[in-house]
């Protein structure tokens, strides 16, 4: 595939996911409005506020959409449209841009984390340790990872072989740990 037709490809995609977030909102914007008749003005406070909000949101996301579309490759705009996905729960929108994100640096630290995030509130386990296990072939000091490996493996993917427990302990034996985050380290140690 020539660099034409990469960049090509990356534009229609691009576009594609524009239509579809701009038709999701559509969509919704149509639906509150239909369930709620009533509201006399976008400027009172409660749901007029946030349906403004997500005008607001849609806006900055067509923007955004709009800068990606002339520079593929700007790892700032990844990386504001998929934590904006994340903040709306669209973790497929925000996998694809984060992923993208990826493919621009794949040493990307920030983004295989979110990748963590986002496969493990879809309750895809495998693919949410596997970032991590990225993260840490990467940065074997990474106390987050360790620590979210932990609860992985803890509660979701270990079966019987205690693989979490020397993620907990990477997490007490690092320097310069939060200490909410290493209080929480020790007590998945002691509730064994």
């Amino acid at each position: 595939m020539t660099q034409s037709n990469s960049t090509e490809v990356v534009k229609k995609t691009t576009f594609l996911i524009l239509a579809g977030a701009v038709i999701s909102m559509l969509v919704f914007f149509v639906q509150y409005r239909m369930d709620n008749p009533s509201i006399a003005s976008k400027s009172q406070t409660g749901h007029g506020q946030q349906t403004e909000d997500m005008e607001k949101l849609g806006a900055e996301i067509g923007k955004l959409m709009k800068r990606l579309e002339k520079n593929p490759d700007d790892l700032s705009v990844l990386k504001k449209l998929g934590r904006t996905f994340m903040m709306m729960k669209s973790w497929d929108r925000a996998i694809h841009f984060w992923n993208r994100a990826l493919e621009v640096d794949p040493g990307y630290t920030t983004a295989r984390m979110q990748l963590a995030q986002c496969f493990y509130q879809k309750k895809n386990y495998q693919s949410a340790a596997k970032h991590l296990e990225e993260v840490i072939n990467s940065d074997p000091s990474h106390t987050r990872a360790h620590f979210n490996l932990g609860i992985l493996y803890k509660y979701y993917l270990d079966s019987g072989g205690k693989k979490w427990d020397k993620h907990f302990r990477k997490v007490l034996q690092a320097g310069g740990v939060e200490r909410s985050v290493r209080e929480k380290a020790k007590k998945e140690l002691q509730d064994d």
